[in-house]
């Protein structure tokens, strides 16, 4: 890819007279680059261009060369390997088939996920780039990359490539409106109890997941104050479920939050907590939602709320301000001024999740429908499994350490949040989980020598 650097620069073009429709695809594994990309379609729409995202191998392969304007948001999951929603569509593009004029009528841009500290940083973005190149497609701009080690994160390159694409889109830098948008979800309120929901806790499985038993949570550290690290064996019954693993597999595994916690959040917002709620999604709509949950569970197991915001939530935010001086400063956020600039260095510094910022801006108050939109869901976190399939073909075993740290401005320990919510659950407990493929690829032949360093808890 290195050696066909001037591949990516030739034929930069301008899309302004490419029409109004942008087609954006994701590449996703954890869910960052499908967050991005369905920000860049609310971007977008701000800015009055129509447009439509999914999943690359949601999309109908053939109709690629029928698209005026593609944009690829791709991350880079492990040793290089490709996220397994956009597998399918890679191999499809490395036809000897298509001709080099297949895509000569796209116009494209890609930005890629990733973290520099692996060698193959950003290579499926790279591949992609170079790839709808090669087949005839016009490149709006060099590729983006956002990389998770930078002090932002992938924000860093996010917020550096954007006001490039609102250029080469012929767009302005400014949405041409700042309104509160119309809601992308329709929800049906009624009267009940927190400890009565419409649905069984259970029963609201994320897409992807499978429902698992826990088997074993066991302490392997010692309970002293002379050794702070908590380490914890975990086993969980996979006999008589449709899932298996293999050798250098991991398991994804959905944290919850915790149901006093979000209490007190829905408490703090104005929300009845044991509210049941119909959900019905609508165009524009970015998170997975049960049809019927309460508004209890919608902050336990749906919403991301103890999780990092980024920027568009704050620019979301300044929409729904009271306060005048709160929607300044929400807005300078989102801008990137000095004074906002400093403010959210100051909420990263001190790990501010999605409750600190919402209880800083009382006079911010979204209504429900509009909070599912503005916050993500929660994610999965991996683990890399720990027992071997041939010894232990009925359960999976982990061996995993408890994330925390101590936030400096006040001296609050936080837990993090999906080893706070594993370490809770004892056996018996139904926790949503999925096997994820290893990222290693080992030699066919058993005999082979291969060298292997293994970092982890240090047990």
């Amino acid at each position: 890819l290195q050696g066909q650097y001037h591949k990516l620069v030739e034929g930069l073009t301008d899309a302004k007279d490419s029409g109004s429709s942008v087609t954006i695809l994701y590449g996703s594994e954890t869910g960052n680059a499908e967050e991005q990309a369905k920000n860049l379609l609310q971007d977008i729409r701000a800015r009055g261009l129509k447009g439509t995202v999914s999943a690359m191998d949601d999309f109908e392969f053939d109709d690629l060369p029928s698209q005026k304007v593609l944009i690829l948001v791709v991350s880079t999951c492990g040793l290089g390997e490709y996220p397994q929603n956009c597998k399918r569509t890679w191999m499809k593009m490395q036809s000897n088939d298509l001709p080099m004029t297949w895509l000569s009528g796209v116009k494209f841009a890609v930005f890629g996920l990733g973290d520099s500290t692996y060698a193959q940083f950003c290579v499926a973005a790279a591949g992609y780039d170079v790839r709808l190149g090669e087949l005839g497609g016009q490149r709006l701009l060099q590729r983006g990359v956002g990389d998770d080690r930078d002090e932002d994160r992938y924000f860093t390159g996010w917020e550096a490539w954007l006001p490039e694409l609102w250029t080469a889109l012929g767009v302005p830098a400014v949405p041409l409106t700042r309104e509160v948008p119309t809601p992308s979800y329709k929800v049906t309120v009624s009267p009940g109890k927190a400890d009565s929901p419409p649905v069984a806790d259970d029963d609201i499985i994320p897409p992807g997941a499978a429902r698992l038993t826990l088997l074993t949570n066991q302490l392997l550290t010692p309970e002293t104050k002379d050794y702070d690290r908590d380490i914890r064996h975990y086993e969980f019954k996979i006999k008589g479920t449709s899932v298996s693993y293999k050798t250098g597999d991991s398991l994804a595994i959905w944290p919850r939050n915790d149901a006093h916690l979000a209490e007190k959040v829905c408490e703090m917002m104005g929300y009845d907590a044991g509210q049941q709620l119909q959900v019905v999604p609508l165009e524009g709509a970015r998170n997975w939602c049960p049809q019927e949950l309460s508004v209890r569970q919608l902050f336990t197991h749906v919403l991301d709320i103890f999780g990092k915001p980024n920027k568009k939530f704050f620019d979301t935010m300044s929409l729904f301000a009271k306060d005048e001086k709160e929607k300044a400063l929400l807005e300078s956020i989102a801008a990137g001024s000095d004074d906002g600039k400093a403010l959210y260095r100051d909420l990263v510094h001190d790990y501010a999740h999605h409750a600190d910022v919402l209880k800083k801006f009382p006079s911010v108050r979204p209504p429900i429908e509009h909070i599912i939109n503005m916050m993500p869901t929660l994610k999965p976190r991996s683990y890399s499994i720990a027992s071997s399939p041939l010894m232990h073909p009925d359960i999976i075993q982990l061996c995993v350490v408890q994330v925390d740290w101590t936030v400096e401005s006040t001296k609050e320990l936080r837990i993090g949040e999906a080893t706070g919510y594993m370490k809770k659950q004892g056996p018996g407990s139904q926790l949503m989980c999925a096997v994820r493929a290893s990222a290693i690829v080992l030699p066919k032949a058993p005999k082979d020598p291969v060298l292997m360093a293994g970092m982890g808890t240090g047990l």
